[in-house]
């Protein structure tokens, strides 16, 4: 499992951003505090806080092929 914290500046990253991860075939979770959503999801991210911290879990390895272009993809949301 890889775990990082992510951000995104607008509606429109957050977009984007799922539709990265809704491209591989990999679990992945938000979770900011109590709450969880699954980050293939674009109205789960609606329903989180932009102005607090958000964390993803990717059930994947980063040394596999997929894990590795995901990883690439989204590093623009990666903090």
């Amino acid at each position: 499992m890889i775990c990082k914290t992510v951000r995104w500046a607008n509606l429109k990253e957050a977009q984007k951003f799922t539709h990265i991860l809704s491209q591989y075939p990999i679990e992945a979770d938000l979770i900011q505090g109590r709450r969880e959503v699954d980050a293939k999801s674009f109205l789960g991210i609606c329903s989180l806080n932009p102005e607090e911290k958000i964390v993803l879990h990717l059930y994947a390895d980063r040394d596999t092929e997929h894990g590795k272009e995901l990883i690439k993809q989204i590093e623009p949301y990666l903090e």
